[in-house]
């Protein structure tokens, strides 16, 4: 006899809709403040050439923040991912 393994569980709906919000609260603020922070001395030195620019940091505010934007990103596209299995796991396949 062949055993079938058992389907994998359906995501929860709950589930997916905490992990997107958990990651919107983590990824747009340290988005915005690290993207700030990486773009406000490249206008800077553009808009000023003689005068010496912090391009430390941009290096500073990528290794402080860039863990904080991917780990809010790599949250939604998990959430997204559960929502979007979630949605077409519920619809019977004559539901077309």
């Amino acid at each position: 006899m062949e055993r079938s393994s058992p389907p994998p569980p359906k995501p929860s709906l709950g589930t997916a809709i905490a992990l997107i919000v958990v990651g919107l609260v983590i990824f747009v603020p340290s988005g915005l403040c690290t993207g700030f922070l990486v773009l406000a001395p490249l206008v800077a030195s553009l808009s000023n050439p003689r005068a010496a620019s912090e391009s430390s940091m941009a290096a500073v505010a990528l290794f402080v923040g860039g863990p904080f934007v991917i780990g809010g990103g790599v949250l939604l596209w998990v959430g997204f991912k559960n929502l979007l299995t979630y949605f077409r796991k519920s619809r019977a396949p004559d539901q077309f």
